[in-house]
């Protein structure tokens, strides 16, 4: 039972192993570990020259006075054995092997049983030396050294013909009363043994010797591992490179250069400093020079200098020096004058000036002056300006300036005079507008536009083909008197220059005087809207629009309207009575001038049917006193004042269409109606019969 018990926990115990390994547990038993147990881990790093391994924990039975029976062997890949663990411990790391490999095996006796052991860390080193603690080192082994090492560092000076080096420490294992296994031994140049050292020290020197190389040796044991050694010093020493400069700073600060001064290392072999701008080289500075100065900088730019020294044997400095300075800003000043100014043109009223722009980087514009007075500005790459509306035969100045983006203006004028060509005489334009303006029996007027030429004087009047005046430029008007009634008489016009110049273009017109038999009325209508009417019966054969107003005062004319109690209409055709009125708009700053000729014939007092509501009417007033004169509204609107027995008209509007605007209401303050105007009229009964009081003909 008791051999089956073992096999059972044996069992247990491998299956056990492989089902715990964490990933920080490299070599683990089971806890506790069986007797009569015997296996063996592998621990291993392909790229390590030497090993170690931590022992998180080392439990094992280990009875005073009794037989050892188990044990924890360390061997290397090989199966050389290492090491050999019987006693408990905790946190502590295996010795230093020259292995790539370490086997660690359990084996157990037959009785008694213990916690075990378990290995968590492994550390490696992947070359033969392991990087120095000390950067003066020489020559310096491992800390703690490897079991079955040889190494051997080679110490050299060819310059020197004895040489000793120096020990900052040696640290061997040295176990009395056993044989040394570990040594550091010195060679020279041809491997000559020249010293063995076994036992440990501190800060001494080793002999001198006739060689100009001494190698170190470390060989140490298959156990026990020490401190080792450190060499940091030979005799004669290395040279070394000089100090660093101190107190690097600039002295200028200009817009593009920087002087630099430093104070030179006081080292008796220091020789020169080498000098970088951005990291770019730039010269050697020679001992006691101490300044390096840079120019055709960039300004309002960052430079950085950096320094290394060199000394006479050569050997420079690893340590930089640098110091950072800022160029000073562009101090702005204007941009340079313009050149080659001169005219292309020769124009009687115009000149063109070109140039060449100012070649300075910050030129932005030119200012440009004729006579001395501000004209405008020319934007660089224009490098042309032309002035016109010049008189003829007249000297000109143009001045110019350039200005920077800067704003800042050069104050050096480039000046350039030139006359304009002179006036080749010509004879002034026609006369514009010309109209008649009257239609009466015996004279007739007409007016006109004089033309806009500079040196025109005065026009040339022809009636019906014979010479009557000269009209003065400005009055624009004449008159023909002692004229023959219901006779056309054409006004023919020729401009006059103030060079006696004649235009050769004739702008005639001709006009109608009014028949003998009646009188007649010409009427002015202003710019905008106007309500017209006519107080009186026109004359057959005058009595449409296109006859009151000529086809040149319809030119003035954009609409006519009629209201017919419901809606607006354009009257066409129609035949213009007494009491309508309609609305005429006149153009922006223009007139219309409307020709009434009354009728020749017998004819009763004007009527037209009015209805409830709105109406539109003309006053038809009688001719009294040689025209047609204003009267109260009560009067002209007697005949519908009532309707049988019911209320006529309750309001009348006078729009303030170039005319008084008012509003009357039954019972108000009574206006007049003028002749040759509109009214709104509102009644509130209807339809009846509204009565004029002209009739003619008249006298």
């Amino acid at each position: 039972m008791k051999l089956h018990f073992f096999t059972i926990i044996a069992i247990l115990s491998i299956c056990s192993m492989a089902g715990i390994v964490a990933a920080e547990t490299l070599a683990e038993s089971s806890h506790p570990y069986a007797n009569d147990y015997d296996y063996t881990w592998t621990i291993t790093d392909p790229s390590a020259t030497q090993m170690r391994i931590h022992f998180q924990k080392l439990d094992l039975v280990n009875l005073l006075g009794h037989p050892i029976s188990d044990t924890v062997k360390l061997y290397d890949g090989d199966d050389t054995l290492l090491a050999t663990y019987s006693s408990d411990g905790e946190d502590f790391w295996s010795e230093w092997y020259m292995t790539d490999t370490i086997k660690v095996r359990l084996t157990t006796g037959s009785s008694y049983n213990a916690w075990g052991f378990l290995v968590d860390e492994m550390d490696v080193r992947t070359g033969m030396t392991c990087p120095p603690t000390d950067p003066d080192a020489l020559a310096e082994s491992c800390h703690d050294y490897a079991n079955n090492y040889d190494y051997t560092w080679t110490i050299t000076d060819p310059s020197a013909t004895q040489m000793r080096i120096h020990f900052q420490k040696l640290d061997l294992v040295n176990l009395l009363g056993h044989p040394i296994s570990d040594t550091v031994k010195l060679y020279d140049g041809d491997d000559t043994l020249l010293a063995t050292y076994s036992s440990d020290g501190e800060d001494f020197w080793s002999e001198w010797y006739m060689t100009d190389t001494i190698k170190v040796r470390l060989t140490t044991g298959s156990s026990g591992t020490a401190w080792g050694f450190l060499v940091d010093q030979k005799d004669p020493p290395d040279p070394v490179a000089p100090d660093s400069v101190t107190g690097l700073h600039n002295t200028t600060y200009q817009e593009t250069m920087i002087t630099w001064v430093w104070t030179d290392p006081a080292d008796t072999e220091f020789d020169h400093v080498m000098v970088y701008l951005d990291g770019v080289f730039q010269t050697n500075i020679t001992e006691g020079i101490q300044a390096f100065t840079t120019s055709l900088l960039t300004p309002s730019t960052s430079y950085e200098i950096g320094t290394r020294t060199v000394g006479t044997t050569g050997l420079v400095n690893s340590t930089w020096v640098n110091h950072t300075a800022m160029t000073a800003p562009l101090v702005p000043v204007p941009p340079a004058s313009l050149t080659n100014l001169h005219n292309t043109t020769y124009q009687q009223n115009s000149i063109s000036w070109t140039w060449t722009d100012s070649t300075s980087a910050d030129f932005d514009r030119v200012m440009v002056y004729i006579n001395g007075v501000f004209q405008g500005n020319v934007t660089k790459g224009v490098q042309t300006y032309t002035a016109s509306s010049l008189t003829p035969s007249t000297s000109y100045e143009i001045g110019t300036r350039t200005v920077g983006t800067t704003g800042l203006v050069n104050s050096t004028w480039v000046n350039h005079t030139v006359m304009t060509a002179p006036l080749v005489p010509i004879p002034p334009a026609s006369l514009t507008n010309l109209h008649n303006i009257t239609y009466l029996q015996d004279s007739v007027t007409w007016v006109w536009t004089d033309p806009a030429t500079i040196d025109f004087d005065k026009v040339i009047i022809y009636i019906n083909g014979v010479f009557r005046s000269n009209v003065t430029k400005g009055m624009e008007t004449f008159t023909a008197t002692g004229l023959t009634p219901e006779t056309s008489y054409t006004i023919g016009t020729r401009t006059v220059g103030s060079n006696g110049l004649i235009n050769s273009s004739w702008v005639n017109h001709t006009a109608m005087t009014a028949p003998l038999s009646g009188q007649a009325f010409s009427v002015v209508l202003e710019e905008g809207w106007s309500l017209f009417s006519t107080p009186v019966k026109l004359e057959s054969g005058h009595d449409k629009f296109s006859d009151i107003f000529n086809s040149f005062e319809q030119q003035n004319m954009s609409v006519i309207l009629g209201w017919d109690g419901s809606m607006w209409y354009i009257p066409q055709g129609i035949s213009f009575e007494p009491l309508s009125a309609y609305y005429i708009k006149v153009k922006e700053g223009k007139t219309a001038t409307a020709f009434i000729l009354p009728s020749t014939e017998i004819s009763a007092p004007p009527a037209r049917s009015i209805i409830k509501g709105v109406n539109l009417i003309g006053p038809a007033q009688a001719f009294t006193n040689g025209g047609f004169l204003p009267v109260p509204l009560d009067e002209a609107l007697i005949s519908v004042q009532e309707v049988g027995s019911l209320t006529g008209y309750i309001i009348v509007i006078s729009p303030s269409l170039n005319q008084p605007g008012w509003a009357y209401a039954c019972g108000g303050q009574v206006s007049d109606l003028l002749p040759f105007k509109g009214y709104w009229v509102v009644m509130e009964n209807g339809p009846d019969t509204l009565y004029g009081f002209s009739t003619t003909p008249i006298s």
